[in-house]
């Protein structure tokens, strides 16, 4: 008989919903609550640790089998770990959908003219002409970030009647958007045409720092909406583009340091909208199910959809 791949799953955060799940899907399998902080493995049995990676806590676990992200950005994990994870996964599971929901919310309000028409009413001012707004089939959309979360906020748009078009390292079809390219391409693409820019990108060291002025100064009074990682657009270059006319307005639901100083200028900028990082959250039943469906193809000796890496398939390769 083969070798449990685990056998428990610690949860450092206090999840009831997800430890239900996981019970009920997989009774032979020991799910523990290591949220109280005094929880440690206490033998050599392989184990798996579900956590969002917010410190060090991660450390008492070094020994695991396979680290799975609560969330779709790892990036705490590998900040806080002094060891690099086996195996690790993450969460996507409805969060595209959220981000996508976030983004049509705050594109519909620009080009609809929302805070004008609010304005208006306040004053019981009869202004119609003034008042209307842009249509979503005039409009064309590029999107930087083209995984699951960036296709499926291309997706929403493409039904509201946009243009899609994605940025990624090559360029290839990719369902959800109408055509994808690469960062080189644009020029070719007459980029001061996008009603829309979407960043949807990961932190990592691609991304940091990558929406800068070159990037932003072929834009044309177009709405910027960060979904992705503060890291991706450097906070001088968007006001240089917000001045010269590059950007129209920018909603940012991420920074780079968060929670966002209350200093910082950004809170007194009528051309930027500030929201705390509400665009998307991971619900406790998509861990649970994306744990599980994880689970399976590893059991299986099987890349789960949701590999971030997996060191020992990696260490196959080179042999």
């Amino acid at each position: 008989m083969s070798k449990p791949f685990i056998t428990r799953a610690y949860l450092l955060e206090h999840r009831p919903v997800t430890m239900a799940m996981l019970r009920e899907a997989r009774p032979d399998l020991e799910v523990i609550d290591a949220s109280g902080g005094t929880v440690m493995p206490e033998d050599d049995a392989p184990y798996a640790v579900t956590t969002f990676g917010p410190d060090g806590r991660i450390n008492d676990f070094s020994g695991c089998a396979w680290v799975h992200c609560a969330g779709a950005g790892y990036d705490k994990i590998l900040a806080n770990a002094d060891f690099e994870p086996p195996v690790l996964t993450r969460t996507i599971g409805t969060l595209g959908n959220q981000l996508a929901e976030y983004v049509l919310a705050y594109y519909l309000r620009h080009t609809q003219n929302m805070a004008l028409r609010e304005r208006l009413a306040a004053n019981r001012d009869w202004q119609n002409k003034q008042a209307l707004g842009d249509h979503a089939f005039t409009h064309r959309a590029l999107i930087f970030g083209t995984g699951p979360m960036g296709a499926t906020i291309a997706r929403y748009l493409g039904n509201l009647g946009l243009e899609t078009i994605g940025v990624a390292r090559s360029a290839r079809e990719i369902e959800g958007f109408d055509k994808v390219i690469t960062l080189d391409d644009l020029p070719d693409h007459t980029p001061g045409t996008f009603y829309l820019v979407v960043l949807a990108l990961p932190d990592n060291d691609q991304t940091r720092g990558l929406i800068d002025l070159s990037v932003l100064g072929q834009f044309k009074d177009t709405l910027l909406i960060n979904v992705g990682r503060g890291s991706a657009l450097p906070l001088a270059d968007l006001f240089t583009a917000l001045d010269a006319g590059h950007v129209a307005h920018a909603v940012l639901d991420v920074q780079e340091t968060e929670p966002l100083p209350a200093a910082s200028p950004l809170w007194d900028e009528p051309r930027i909208t500030i929201t705390p990082h509400v665009s998307g959250g991971t619900r406790q039943e998509d861990i649970a199910e994306a744990f599980l469906e994880s689970l399976k193809a590893l059991e299986r000796g099987e890349a789960p959809d949701l590999l971030v890496w997996d060191q020992r398939r990696e260490e196959r390769a080179k042999e």
